[in-house]
């Protein structure tokens, strides 16, 4: 279970950025759970299974944390002055559909989740933060 956050780019960027963070979280086998707010979502091992998920998850982490710095200047040329902080937590999660009719998302819910969250919002920019037990894998 990953979470980033601290993407948001203006306009047009937006696209094109994002579409380089989708390449890196497929080439690590993630599955982008969903874009919230200036941040983004990306699970493992679900719903494809991926060998060795929490070092899959850092390793994009290295990655993106790569993509994004190329990313960051080209935003403060444009005059934006924008962070980018990574959590990384490993766990059980409730996964799959959740909603209500006509509103349905396949999703990722638990401490899991909540864990990574909250070390992303503590991360500082550029840095990766990885709850315990994802260290112990």
């Amino acid at each position: 279970m990953r979470r980033t956050g601290r993407i948001t780019s203006p306009g047009r960027l937006q696209i094109s950025d994002h579409a380089a963070i989708g390449q890196i979280i497929f080439k690590y086998g993630g599955t982008l759970e969903r874009f919230a707010g200036d941040g983004l979502m990306v699970i493992f091992n679900d719903p494809v299974p991926v060998e060795n998920p929490a070092l899959q998850a850092v390793l994009m982490a290295l990655d993106m944390r790569t993509a994004i710095r190329r990313m960051i200047e080209k935003w403060r040329d444009l005059g934006h002055d924008l962070g980018f902080g990574i959590g990384i937590a490993h766990g059980f999660a409730t996964l799959g559909t959740i909603g209500f009719e006509g509103r349905f998302d396949y999703a990722a819910i638990g401490t899991v989740s909540d864990v990574a969250s909250r070390l992303c919002d503590e991360a500082r920019p550029a840095q990766i933060l990885i709850s315990c037990p994802s260290i112990k894998l």
